[in-house]
């Protein structure tokens, strides 16, 4: 028996009442609101959405699972790193020259690492910090980036598909949207519109994510909604292959990175040890 998928007139979508039991968890977002205040005719619509935006979560959820794994790597090793060469070189200046009366000038390298290491430790806990206040991390940024303009093409997509006029899908869209740039230029977008009660919103002077959206919309012309979806797919495409690269490489990058940290302040004070401790050895005459 051969099945086929239900069709938007066969689909009905019975969500609890305001105050009911499960009304939270079926609370849905302006974007699904507003393509359900269209009739149930768009309730596939509606469904996939949804989905499109759980699927969206989960991809943002792993990038910055990822992001913050590397970024705490690397800022526990700094931090290790400065307190290790910073309590070796003290420890054995005083085993070397205060308790032993061994004189030995040690290389300037290894005098000035160990605050080199501090000031590095403290560089990367304010990148850190930076980063979490902003959502700007290395890597991560440019993959939420993406999820969002896939987020956002979708939205304006559907929107218009049920008949929302260009100002109002943008701003229905940009308040689903997680990043302030993505935002950011849908709302100018609204306003430039009305403003000049023209659809297109190409040509704006953009850079990066956004610059290829305009591109991609720019021949829109009978179908425009087709053309947004065309966007929304090619950044859910874009976002895909950005997470692939960022769970990949990240942690390969945050281990060299920090063993490479500990690893200099080890064998910058030890060396210093060693060799003071082979020419205290040749001073007395062995």
């Amino acid at each position: 028996m051969v099945t086929t998928p239900p069709t938007n007139s066969e689909v009905k979508l019975n969500l609890p009442p305001s105050g009911a039991p499960g009304a939270e968890k079926t609370r849905l977002d302006p974007v699904a609101s507003r393509l359900i205040s269209a009739g149930q005719q768009h309730a596939v619509g509606v469904i996939q959405w949804v989905e499109g935006q759980r699927q969206r979560a989960s991809m943002r959820r792993r990038a910055v699972v990822c992001a913050m794994g590397g970024w705490s790597l690397v800022t526990v090793a700094a931090v290790v790193s400065a307190a290790v060469s910073v309590h070796l070189s003290r420890d054995i200046r005083e085993i070397f020259i205060d308790q032993m009366g061994f004189e030995a000038d040690a290389p300037r390298l290894v005098t000035i690492l160990p605050w080199l290491l501090v000031a590095v430790a403290i560089l990367i806990v304010v990148i850190l910090a930076f980063g979490l206040l902003t959502g700007r991390l290395p890597g991560y940024s440019r993959t939420v980036s993406a999820i969002d303009w896939s987020a956002a093409s979708d939205a304006v997509a559907r929107l218009l598909s049920v008949g929302c006029t260009y100002p109002e899908a943008f701003r229905t869209a940009a308040k689903v949207t997680g990043t302030d740039p993505s935002r950011r230029w849908l709302v100018q977008a609204a306003a430039r519109v009305e403003r000049g009660g023209a659809d297109s919103v190409s040509d704006t002077g953009s850079v990066g994510d956004a610059a290829i959206l305009e591109l991609l919309i720019d021949s829109a012309t009978h179908q425009p909604q087709r053309q947004w979806t065309v966007a929304a797919e090619h950044f859910l495409d874009l976002a895909r292959r950005r997470l692939v690269l960022l769970l990949q490489s990240t942690p390969m990058i945050a281990t060299i990175i920090s063993g490479l940290l500990i690893w200099v302040s080890i064998s910058a004070t030890l060396g210093w040890m060693w060799r003071a401790a082979a020419e205290m050895i040749r001073g007395m005459g062995y």
